[in-house]
């Protein structure tokens, strides 16, 4: 997360953009672990082992 090095109130929409920033890198790194957990699945189906999440 990238913060601000100013101490003045940052106004709503200031606000705003810093959060979209923190939800779109929150949401970047859950498709990606999503993604690996998927390939974990496919990974062990193609080798016959059993997952163990299931």
């Amino acid at each position: 997360m990238v913060r601000s090095k100013k101490k003045e109130p940052q106004t709503e929409l200031e606000k705003l953009q810093t959060e979209n920033i923190c939800l779109r890198a929150e949401n970047t790194l859950l498709k990606k672990a999503k993604t690996l957990v998927e390939e974990k699945k496919a990974w062990t189906h193609l080798n016959g082992q059993k997952s163990s999440t299931d």
